[in-house]
């Protein structure tokens, strides 16, 4: 016996033999093939979805929450806004246009975000808003103010100018003077 190593029966102890050819004739007879990552990656980008624009066919009293949400993308990225999003946040948007929809009919939807994006309102900026705006604390002033304008008479000037002058202004008075006793 030399140090370490012990033989027994032609198996040499104390040095680590690889085991990968039993590891495979393992998985083979028990059909457990082994596929590498890189192969399941390949395929899930294969498969990955067009979007879906049925809204364009539809009747806009049979849209669905998510051709509302389509609706709403398209006319954003035709105004020029990139509008960025995800699977979960979709989820979140169309639960909350559902909500829009117990109450408002979809025409009337669609036209909140038409006056939205084009009517030049300058109260909300629409890079920074996303669609849960119509049920947000400004929906009394959108559906206001989009009545207003399916009308023609929307003015863009702010409605309450209480505010317009809350800047002191010092009034000149020469008969006072600080620091000096009379």
């Amino acid at each position: 016996m030399r140090g370490s190593e012990h033989t027994m029966n032609n198996i040499t102890l104390g040095m680590k033999r690889d085991t990968s050819d039993i590891k495979d004739l393992f998985r083979e007879r028990r059909n457990q093939a082994q596929t590498s990552a890189k192969k399941v990656l390949i395929k899930k980008k294969q498969v990955q979805k067009q979007p879906q624009r049925a809204y364009m066919v539809k009747d806009v009293e049979n849209y669905s929450s998510a051709d509302i949400l389509w609706y709403y993308r398209d006319k954003l990225t035709a105004k020029g806004i990139k509008f960025y999003s995800s699977k979960k946040l979709d989820i979140r948007y169309m639960h909350n246009i559902k909500i829009a929809q117990q109450t408002m009919d979809n025409e009337f939807i669609l036209k909140m975000y038409d006056f939205l994006i084009d009517s030049g309102q300058k109260y909300l900026d629409m890079r920074k808003t996303n669609p849960d705006i119509i049920i947000s604390g400004w929906a009394n002033r959108i559906i206001a103010d989009t009545q207003d304008w399916i009308d023609g008479t929307y003015n863009e000037t702010p409605k309450n100018s209480k505010f317009k002058n809350r800047e002191y202004e010092k009034v000149a008075d020469e008969q006072s003077s600080i620091g000096e006793w009379e």
